[in-house]
């Protein structure tokens, strides 16, 4: 059993893929959304009312959300999110690979999810309050069309 099991959950990074994986614009502070629901058909038996046929269905999965500070107006996915959300319904929207990878304390990548065909869907600015002292935070959330989670070196 690897020395860094059980995985600790604060330190990760998360990168539009391509070519080679771009961290987007820095930390982020929360994600959620890496989930998979199978959904399921029920199916009653003719003639017989007390049988009801569970069937699998679809996989559906919540969005991607990404919670930080501010993004910085020059990355790559804040030019993407613009174009996307600011943009016209002739626009087309470009789907993107989006990668989470959960770090060791060191750096070494342990689990990576990587979410296929990913668009964003929302971009909201937590409520401002001026007599408080907490950064301005950031939600960015995306649909996406499949998930994929591969384990590491450094988790094996």
């Amino acid at each position: 059993m690897s020395s860094n099991y059980p995985p600790v959950a604060f330190n990760f990074a998360v990168g539009l893929v391509g070519d080679s994986t771009e961290v987007i614009g820095g930390m982020f502070q929360e994600v959620s959304g890496l989930d998979g629901e199978r959904q399921v058909r029920e199916l009653e038996e003719g003639g017989e009312s007390r049988i009801v046929h569970k069937l699998p269905g679809s996989v559906k999965h919540s969005y991607l959300v990404l919670k930080r500070g501010q993004f910085v107006p020059a990355s790559r996915v804040f030019a993407w999110c613009k174009q996307t959300l600011e943009g016209s319904l002739t626009q087309k929207i470009e789907p993107q690979d989006i990668s989470v990878t959960l770090l060791d304390p060191k750096g070494t990548s342990l689990l990576t999810w990587v979410v296929h065909r990913a668009w964003p869907v929302k971009w909201s600015v937590a409520g401002l309050d001026g007599s408080g002292d907490t950064i301005a935070i950031e939600t960015l959330e995306f649909a996406y069309a499949t998930l994929s989670r591969k384990v590491d070196q450094g988790l094996s």
